[in-house]
């Protein structure tokens, strides 16, 4: 099923099922009938939440640009939103996600922010789009701003992440193994830290659930 397909199957079935009158005794044949047209619903159903909880991995490379209108004619700020996405979901994918944010988010809120006041909000995350087996996770840049236009924000963000990189060389890079390792150590002591009561870690469990998650996630991320 694609999206099209399995709403306007949605649609079809459930208007049939409403418009159908209602006799005050089925026969066998029609109970049978009804039965069968529940069961395309759920298929139909499922087919559908599996499509919307999909997320696309993109060819390596490419660079896609999408620009929108202002809801108020009268506001000033721009939001820009930088997306890098890195591969699909992995415990290995996931744990340099959280490097990657542990060592870039305080040198981008001091670089952008503080520095060169590119904006009042400046946030570095990572992200992750899809559920399960579909997802795929990657980091973002967030600014608003009401000085800088878009453009002037995505050189100053390309420049921020470009000097980043280059840190991590091993050629002349600022940022040590050391430096690494101990980052490192320092996620894996959080992403060990027990939950503190019953509701954190019943919150723990029905994340796993309803992100289809294995319960040992954290472990394979440490590993």
């Amino acid at each position: 099923f694609s999206q099209v397909e399995a709403q306007a199957q949605l649609a079809s079935l459930f208007t049939s099922m409403t418009q159908q009158p209602r006799e005050p005794e089925q026969s066998a044949a029609a109970a049978a009938a009804t039965a069968a047209t529940a069961a395309t619903a759920a298929t139909a159903m499922v087919a559908l939440e599996e499509v919307q909880d999909r997320a696309r991995l993109l060819p390596s490379g490419q660079h896609t640009v999408v620009t929108l209108p202002a809801f108020n004619d009268q506001d000033v700020n721009h939001a820009y939103v930088l997306y890098f996405q890195t591969d699909e979901r992995s415990p290995r994918n996931s744990a340099l996600m959280l490097l990657v944010r542990r060592l870039w988010a305080e040198p981008a809120f001091n670089q952008l922010r503080t520095q060169q006041q590119l904006g009042y909000i400046v946030s570095f995350g990572t992200e992750g789009f899809g559920r399960g087996r579909y997802g795929v996770r990657g980091f973002e840049v967030r600014v608003l701003s009401k000085r800088f236009d878009p453009s002037e924000i995505e050189h100053a963000v390309e420049g921020f992440v470009q000097r980043q990189v280059a840190s991590l060389h091993s050629d002349g890079g600022t940022v040590l193994d050391t430096d690494v390792v101990a980052i490192a150590k320092s996620i894996i002591t959080t992403l060990r830290d027990p939950p503190t009561s019953y509701a954190e870690e019943a919150n723990e469990f029905w994340s796993s659930i309803t992100s289809e998650f294995p319960f040992d996630w954290q472990d394979r991320v440490i590993a």
